[in-house]
């Protein structure tokens, strides 16, 4: 008989967010949230405030029957000063793609193009709660390129060659800033919950 995965809640609604976290997490039962939850304003003053607003939003939601993993990110630009950081997915209006398109017309001329990208991750898992914040070190590319991923992925250059648009799942654990909190998200899970 094959063993029950334990089951956890992601609170994201894109699509793109929670196909990367299939990839992450495959020892997890994973529970979507519906589109007709209500939208958390994600107005914090940090990731981590984002990250656990989404997490409570969730939690309740689902009369706190089932842990919940949240994480909020955003692509850190240095020549811009930290732009558009908190503010990632909310600072021009349109799709990810147009987004990117416009970020790129704002580093038209400039020569440090280097960039992180940031992820805290929370989980509130009844009476433990678990949270990390890591990055993944890069720079803007010229220009987009790949077909993986979601939100700045095909602008973030982690290597001479490759964007994170352009990396299998297998690669992007390798690089990812939300695969790296969600590696140490396992760890915590299997050393405070266990079953994984």
């Amino acid at each position: 008989m094959e063993e029950m995965k334990p089951k956890i809640v992601i609170a994201t609604k894109n699509p793109g967010k929670l196909a990367e976290f299939q990839d992450l997490l495959p020892e997890f039962d994973l529970i979507c949230l519906p589109d007709n939850a209500e939208d958390v304003v994600e107005n914090g003053d940090s990731y981590a405030e984002n990250a656990v607003k989404k997490a409570w939003s969730a939690y309740m939601y689902f009369n706190r029957e089932y842990p919940v993993l949240a994480d909020d990110s955003g692509l850190e630009v240095d020549a811009l000063g930290g732009f558009p950081g908190l503010h990632s997915r909310r600072w021009f209006p349109g799709t990810d793609q147009k987004r990117s398109a416009m970020l790129l017309r704002l580093m038209a001329f400039e020569s440090d193009r280097s960039a992180r990208q940031v992820c805290h991750l929370v989980c509130l898992h009844w009476n433990k709660d678990f949270g990390t914040t890591t990055e993944a070190l890069g720079k803007i590319s010229e220009c987009p390129s790949g077909r993986n991923g979601f939100g700045y992925d095909s602008i973030f250059q982690i290597d001479r060659f490759s964007t994170l648009a352009e990396l299998s799942p297998s690669q992007r654990v390798l690089y990812s800033h939300r695969a790296k909190a969600v590696a140490q998200f396992k760890e915590w899970y299997k050393k405070e919950i266990g079953g994984i």
